[in-house]
């Protein structure tokens, strides 16, 4: 379909004409409408210097045209023929050239006419440009005027109104108060009534509560005196920490100026601790094979002395045999 033609925004109510801005459009409007009258002056100033110049220059040839008549006169008369005929072309030369004079005198006339009437019609658009801005700012004055009469006759009946709403909540309060006051008093000698009988109940718990006080308020300084010596003795920690930390630093320094001898030390530690775990493990090792040896040894003797009895009895059965067959015999 083809494209929508676009729709131009209504024009803005006449009360909300932008006056300022109007009024700097037909400014410039008529700025540039003066700069074309300017113009056009100047180019009228232009055409009547060239036109005197060419007046001036007609006027010369006339003058010329006379001489050399006068001389192609003489010349005929004194039968100098030449001569004569040499004044008749440089006057034919001059009739050409006062014509041609002639015409461009017409245009530069011509030229300035027109000028003339541009000029006119700059100055009629002049007049029509702020006659039609004198229209629109009338039709915004009464738009506005018209807008404001309303509106003040709108504010002065709301004004009216509110009046009369405010006479009848004067009336209103008044009344009000008036019933307020009476409540107050009854009640403020209700409330009287209550606080005597408060204050007859309430006299021994009050004397009470006046000793409570003052026990309070003597622990109370006792607490405050107890909390300046606990300040007393945060101040003497405080310097104490700080002492500590200046004999922290100085044995930071002290320290320090032994590190790479305590670094040495540790190295040879470090080798002595490796030897020492060596020497750790090779002992562990011997106190293994030397347990491993006793109990190989005990074992021995063991088998031994098993064996010395093995063999007793073997030399005891022998004698008991010989002993047996010496008593048979």
């Amino acid at each position: 379909p083809p494209p929508c033609p676009l729709t131009p925004p209504p024009p803005p109510p006449p009360e909300e004409m932008d006056l300022v801005a109007l009024s700097a459009t037909a400014a410039s409007q008529t700025s540039e409408l003066r700069a074309q009258h300017a113009t056009l002056c100047t180019t009228q100033s232009e055409l009547i210097q060239r036109r005197a110049s060419v007046s001036a220059e007609v006027e010369a040839l006339h003058e010329a045209k006379e001489a050399a008549l006068k001389a192609q006169a003489e010349a005929s008369s004194s039968e100098d023929y030449e001569r004569a005929a040499q004044l008749g072309a440089s006057l034919e030369q001059m009739a050409e050239r006062e014509a041609a004079l002639v015409r461009l005198r017409s245009e530069q006339q011509q030229a300035y006419e027109q000028a003339e009437s541009s000029k006119s019609a700059v100055l009629v658009q002049q007049r029509a440009l702020w006659t039609r801005l004198v229209a629109e700012c009338s039709r915004c004055f009464e738009a506005r005027a018209e807008l404001a009469k309303r509106e003040s006759e709108m504010h002065a009946a709301r004004l009216s109104a509110q009046h009369e709403a405010i006479d009848a909540e004067e009336t209103r309060l008044a009344a009000e108060e008036e019933a307020i006051e009476a409540k107050e008093g009854q009640l403020l000698g209700k409330q009287r009534e209550i606080e005597g009988a408060i204050a007859v109940e309430t006299s021994g718990p009050a004397a009470e509560q006046q000793q409570w006080l003052s026990r309070a308020a003597a622990l109370h300084d006792e607490v405050a005196q107890l909390l300046r010596q606990v300040e007393a003795k945060r101040a003497e920690e405080a310097q104490c920490a700080q002492h500590a930390s200046r004999a922290e630093e100085a044995v930071a320094a002290i320290t320090n100026k032994y590190s790479k001898q305590l670094k040495r030390v540790q190295a040879k530690q470090e080798s002595v601790a490796a030897a020492r775990h060596a020497h750790d493990e090779a002992a562990a090792a011997h106190e293994a094979s030397r347990t491993a040896h006793e109990a190989e040894q005990l074992a021995a003797e063991g088998d031994a002395e098993k064996r010395r009895e093995w063999v007793a009895a073997a030399d005891t059965a022998v004698a008991s045999g010989r002993a047996e067959v010496e008593r048979q015999q």
